[in-house]
């Protein structure tokens, strides 16, 4: 599978955007791209949820920047938000 990944602005890091990112298969996939030295941008409902899981990830992968966006993807303006972020 080629997988292409968007370059962070702010490190030479490549950058992963999850959707989901707050729990369950989501974080776990966010906790994953971290370990490997990704910069990850998670996106959930629940910006306490999303609070939680970026202080798990940084916990355990001090290095990477992590952003957590809280954002309802039923919604299309809010969507369209987090894909200009």
């Amino acid at each position: 599978m080629d997988m292409q990944f968007m370059e962070n602005e702010q490190s030479s890091r490549p950058l992963c955007l999850i959707s989901g990112g707050s729990s369950g298969i989501g974080l776990a996939t966010a906790q994953l791209f971290a370990s490997h030295g990704y910069d990850i941008s998670i996106c959930g409902r629940s910006a306490t949820k999303l609070l939680e899981a970026k202080n798990l990830i940084l916990e355990a992968n001090p290095s990477v920047e992590c952003l957590s966006l809280p954002a309802d993807f039923n919604d299309v303006e809010q969507a369209q938000l987090v894909a200009n972020e």
